[in-house]
């Protein structure tokens, strides 16, 4: 069973834009099969296909501290498509942050 562990307030009020390509909507920490996981939508805003798309994240504890990172990675995202991602780290978080996106 999916339960809502935490929730960013900036990253829920706001579209994350990488280099006005991609837009990364709907964040949430989610706890699947015990694992702390951020999962969203990224959407391709251009007329062209991605060969590698590349989320990174950086999570956090309850205190704010920063613990690890998680990574999505997809590959063959066409133009307009969303794509729902889930990205895992091996440490409990509460909260993450987008923090570098790579598109190829």
């Amino acid at each position: 069973m999916r339960k809502i562990v935490a929730l960013a307030a900036m990253l829920l009020s706001s579209v994350v834009m990488a280099d006005d390509r991609l837009s990364i909507t709907d964040l949430r920490v989610v706890k699947v099969d015990g694992n702390s996981t951020v999962q969203g939508y990224a959407r391709n805003e251009t007329d062209a296909s991605f060969g590698t798309t590349t989320i990174v994240f950086k999570v956090y504890d309850g205190a704010g501290n920063m613990v690890g990172n998680a990574v999505a990675s997809g590959v063959g995202l066409g133009p307009g498509e969303s794509w729902k991602f889930s990205a895992v780290s091996g440490q409990d978080f509460k909260t993450a942050k987008v923090t570098n996106v790579q598109i190829f």
